[in-house]
């Protein structure tokens, strides 16, 4: 995700699934989401469109996006 989109690691563990635009394809990261403090709108690719739709099946939209054994991926 990193690589497609240019987000930090700290904004792709905390992102949830309710900041995923996917009918309009953006990430839509609100102030308390980015290091700056500034609100950004990603493009989201094709590839990662589609990686998008594989892990989205069964994750309510007010989880992460990234789960390791359903729970949040921990930043150390």
């Amino acid at each position: 995700m990193a690589y497609w989109t240019g987000m930090r690691n700290g904004e792709i563990l905390g992102l949830r699934w309710n900041r995923v635009d996917m009918k309009e394809r953006l990430i839509r990261l609100k102030p308390e989401d980015a290091k700056t403090g500034q609100p950004r709108t990603i493009p989201i690719g094709t590839a990662l469109f589609e990686v998008l739709q594989v892990i989205r099946r069964g994750i309510p939209v007010d989880k992460h996006v990234f789960l390791y054994r359903r729970k949040p991926v921990a930043d150390k």
